[in-house]
C-alpha cells in the first residue's frame, strides 16, 4: 500500500489514498497487539488449525517468491529477465492484494458456518459487523466517486483488490446481520456457552426443579390436611 502510493505519487490520480495507508497501518498495529495477547494470556485448548497454518504458509511463500522475482529483475540488480513487475495490473503488489482477498474470505466463512451450525450468534459482536459494513460501503463509495468526479476509472481498475475487499465485506456483513437479527440472535444456545455458564445454568435448573418439587409436596400435604379436616367434620 505504502509502496504503491509512493510509486504513483507524482501522477495526477493516485489509486492509493492517505486513508488506505492509515487503514493498513491501523490493521497491522491492532493485529500485532492481538497476536501478542495470544501468547501472553491463557487460551485454553485453542490452537491454530492445520488448514490455517498451511494457508498462512502458502500465502507467505507466494508473497516472498514474487518479491524475489521482482527484486532480481529490478533496475540496478538485473540478475534475470523481467518476469513479474513490482507494480501494475499483474504484479507483485497486486498479487499481495489478492492474497489479502483470499485471507479475508477464509476469515469470514468459518464464522458464517459456525453461526449456522450452532443456530446462534451468542458471544459474538454484531457491533463490529455494523462498523465493518460501514467501512466496506464507504470504501466502495470512495472509489466510485473518485473515478466519477475525475472521469478516470483507474481509481477502481488500478486497485482491484480494494474494490473486491469492500464488496466482499459488505456481502458477508449482510449475511451476518441476517443471521443475527432475523434467524438466530442471542438465544443462549448451549453450544455457545462456556463451561462455567453451562454449570451455572444446570445449577439454576436443579434449584428450580427442587423448588417445584417442594411446592408440589407442600400442595399435596395441604390437600391431605384439608381432606382430614373435612372428614373430621363429617
Amino acid at each position: 500500500c505504502v509502496a504503491t502510493f509512493i510509486h504513483y505519487q507524482h501522477e495526477t490520480n493516485n489509486p492509493i489514498a492517505i486513508n488506505d495507508i492509515a487503514f493498513a497501518v491501523h490493521a497491522l498495529l491492532l493485529t500485532s497487539i492481538c497476536c501478542i495477547q495470544i501468547f501472553i494470556y491463557d487460551r485454553g485448548e485453542q490452537k491454530p488449525s492445520m488448514f490455517a497454518v498451511l494457508l498462512a504458509s502458502f500465502c507467505w511463500v507466494i508473497a516472498i517468491y514474487n518479491a524475489i522475482l521482482s527484486l532480481l529483475a529490478s533496475p540496478g540488480v538485473d540478475v534475470m529477465n523481467p518476469t513479474i513487475p513490482w507494480f501494475g495490473s499483474f504484479s507483485t503488489v497486486s498479487v499481495l492484494g489478492y492474497v489479502k482477498v483470499v485471507v479475508t474470505t477464509v476469515k469470514y466463512v468459518p464464522q458464517a458456518y459456525m453461526n449456522w451450525k450452532d443456530k446462534s450468534t451468542t458471544g459474538w459482536s454484531i457491533g463490529n459487523v455494523l462498523l465493518d459494513f460501514t467501512g466496506g460501503s464507504l470504501s466502495l463509495l470512495q472509489q466510485v466517486l473518485s473515478a466519477y468526479n475525475t472521469d478516470d476509472w483507474s481509481f477502481v481498475t488500478g486497485n482491484i483488490p480494494k474494490f473486491i475487499l469492500g464488496f466482499e465485506s459488505m456481502v458477508f456483513d449482510i449475511l451476518f446481520m441476517f443471521q443475527h437479527f432475523v434467524c438466530y440472535g442471542d438465544n443462549d444456545s448451549p453450544l455457545r456457552m462456556s463451561k462455567v455458564m453451562l454449570l451455572q445454568k444446570e445449577e439454576k435448573e436443579r434449584h428450580r426443579a427442587f423448588l417445584n418439587n417442594e411446592s408440589a409436596k407442600s400442595n399435596k400435604n395441604t390437600e391431605q390436611l384439608h381432606a382430614l379436616l373435612y372428614n373430621d367434620k363429617q
